[in-house]
């Protein structure tokens, strides 16, 4: 419970083609974005829909890579939006990226777009994190919703992680929904899709 302190560094002061080389080849975004207009070009839409598809799709996208080798135990993450990534040793916080706080939070966060000409907006909003792992460590991966709750618990003094893992480790997965439903009749948490993925790296690091 708590929060400890641990250097991580966040960056966005890479020139913007470098940024548009690295972390949009990262996410593999250009070949996303080709796979998503072929499929929804490949049979005729209303006149709304076309209307649609050419302002196009939007989302939020968070991301982790893993590494072990010269500096050692190594992760660094990419994010465009509100997703973010939140690193948890022995239930305390240690990193929470893109956002940092509950209050961080809005409803018109800078996304992904699914054209081509969205890549000069993408590219200005990626943001970069890296930092050290050791064994035991938690990373959760999670949309908007449930990240605003889990850092708001955690700065109440709960144990948000424990929580989510007692529910991912219930028998069948209507705990989780049960549980996000009673959570949304009460306000604690908004009423949007939720997702949310759990890493534990266990024994040593290149075992990882």
């Amino acid at each position: 419970m708590g929060r400890k302190s641990l250097p991580y560094f966040e960056e966005n002061t890479e020139p913007l083609s470098a940024r548009i080389a690295t972390g949009l080849h990262k996410i593999g975004l250009a070949m996303k974005q080709q796979t998503w207009q072929q499929a929804a070009a490949s049979k005729p839409l209303p006149w709304y829909a076309e209307e649609k598809l050419r302002a196009g799709a939007f989302c939020a996208f968070v991301g982790l890579e893993l590494a072990e080798g010269r500096r050692g135990a190594t992760w660094q993450a990419w994010a465009v939006g509100d997703s973010c990534l939140l690193q948890i040793r022995e239930n305390a916080l240690l990193t929470a990226f893109p956002l940092t706080s509950a209050d961080a939070f809005n409803s018109r966060p800078l996304l992904i777009g699914s054209q081509a000409r969205h890549h000069p907006e993408t590219a200005q909003a990626m943001r970069r994190a890296h930092g050290v792992w050791q064994p035991g460590d938690c990373f959760w991966l999670l949309t908007d919703a449930v990240a605003a709750w889990f850092l708001a618990a955690q700065a109440a003094g709960k144990c948000p992680s424990v929580i989510l893992e007692g529910l991912l480790a219930a028998p069948t997965p209507e705990a989780l929904a049960a549980w996000l439903a009673d959570l949304r009749q009460t306000r604690q948490i908004r009423n949007d899709d939720t997702t949310l993925l759990r890493i534990t790296l266990r024994g040593a690091p290149d075992d990882a």
